[in-house]
């Protein structure tokens, strides 16, 4: 039988630079493309900044709106979302429904944000029967619904078994076990989850920029960023509305890397 010979390690050299190359040079112009936007929006709407809350944009009322749209939608959906996790993640619980709701997430998840945001607002103009705040908050939470019930069975599924397995063991029923044990020890990858689900709120634009009304001055933040983004003169006040907006995001998600970080400490300790 003949012998299979491998091929000399100096053959793929050429290669392996080559891609190491191309790896570092797309890893370099992706960086310099967010810090060139970074700074480009920093540089512009920094001076402005004061300003903007006086001027047309009038980011002081955009930022209140978009808090009362979040302040409304995220306790809506914290209500359902929260359930429907129980159901998904744990067996006992949500025997019946289980299969088919785990089903409706992975094909929910799957579709694109802006399917998911036109049909939302369809259901809530069928429902609400005005176009307006009422009819965004309640397309917004029909966007993000699934997204959170995914988000919360996930923090759920971090518990170890072992402590669901010992409090069963102790003759403890199901609902107790989620409530008592589940739900006290995933308090913090809980608060991480609804924190990152505010912060996709209050950046998201499909549901609220085609739901809500048509007064810029009563309009959540993106709105009124959508709504001057073809003027070139309100650039500077767009840019200071850019920082805001992402400022608030950034936080949101900040406090949630936070909440996570104390999740792994108690699931380590």
């Amino acid at each position: 039988m003949g012998t299979v010979t491998s091929a000399p390690l100096d053959t793929f050299r050429p290669r392996d630079a080559i891609v190491t190359a191309l790896a570092y040079a797309s890893g370099a112009a992706t960086a310099a493309a967010f810090v060139a936007l970074a700074t480009a929006v920093v540089a512009l709407g920094w001076a402005d900044l004061r300003y903007a809350f006086s001027g047309p944009v009038q980011l002081g009322t955009g930022l209140t709106y978009s808090l009362l749209v979040v302040a409304v939608a995220l306790p809506v959906t914290m209500a359902i979302g929260i359930p429907a996790a129980a159901c998904a993640s744990e067996p006992i619980v949500g025997t019946q429904i289980r299969v088919a709701l785990l089903a409706s997430l992975r094909w929910s998840l799957g579709l694109p944000p802006v399917v998911i945001g036109v049909a939302a607002f369809f259901v809530a103009m069928t429902f609400v029967r005005s176009a307006g705040i009422g009819a965004g908050i309640a397309a917004l939470i029909v966007l993000n619904l699934s997204n959170a019930t995914a988000r919360f069975a996930q923090a759920y599924a971090s518990v170890p078994a072992a402590a669901r397995e010992a409090a069963a063991a102790a003759g403890a029923s199901p609902v107790l076990i989620f409530f008592s044990i589940v739900q006290r020890r995933a308090v913090w990858a809980v608060s991480a989850a609804t924190l990152t689900i505010a912060a996709q709120m209050i950046g998201e634009t499909s549901a609220v920029l085609a739901a809500s009304g048509a007064r810029s001055a009563q309009a959540p933040l993106p709105l009124q960023i959508w709504q001057y983004a073809s003027d070139a003169g309100m650039a500077p006040s767009e840019a200071s509305s850019c920082i805001v907006l992402v400022l608030s995001v950034a936080a949101c998600l900040s406090l949630a890397r936070v909440c996570r970080g104390r999740h792994r400490s108690s699931m380590a300790s």
